[in-house]
């Protein structure tokens, strides 16, 4: 994985290069691509970074995650791969800088409605990470009939005053 010369002109902080995607996980589960820089130089941390970015052209934000001796990678999820037009076994065009923006989530009518019925349910909902409120939200959206988003959002709000995240627990819904 060579550091490529391209036509993004350098900006302190940004990092572009070319590279290949790899497999990684059990079973291969993940695709990746590991940076071919310090991020503790770059970034000034070894922990997990978040990062914006572009992906051959295509946008993204994500998470830098370290996998030991000072080195990092990055998942790829489909949507990337199917924006960023990837091709199996073909190099991708990386631009990427530390993401300082406030990440907020959109939560759905009927569940916020839920969560301002419960004032302990919404005070710890905001205390959640951005991750952990994206997650509940997905789950709930993710129900196709009318029925199972309601018994999810009973069962959000429910898991959210008992200090639960999404999958901390094997959901019935």
């Amino acid at each position: 994985m060579a550091v490529s010369k391209n036509k993004v002109k350098p900006r302190p902080g940004v990092q572009a290069f070319k590279t290949r995607l790899e497999s990684m996980g059990e079973g291969d589960a993940w695709t990746v691509f590991r940076m071919p820089f310090s991020v503790e130089e770059v970034f000034g941390t070894r922990a997990r970074v978040l990062v914006k970015g572009t992906i051959n052209g295509f946008p993204f934000r994500s998470s830098l995650f370290p996998m030991g001796e000072g080195r990092h990678f990055m998942m790829v999820n489909k949507e990337m791969w199917e924006g960023a037009k990837i091709q199996e076994g073909r190099a991708v065009q990386v631009v990427l800088q530390k993401d300082t923006d406030v990440r907020t989530v959109k939560v759905p009518r009927d569940l916020k409605t839920a969560l301002f019925q419960n004032k302990t349910a919404r005070n710890l909902f905001e205390k959640l990470s951005y991750t952990h409120k994206k997650e509940f939200i997905r789950w709930v959206e993710s129900a196709k009939r009318p029925e199972t988003r309601a018994r999810r959002i009973r069962s959000a709000v429910t898991m959210i005053t008992q200090g639960r995240t999404y999958g901390s627990k094997n959901e019935s819904a």
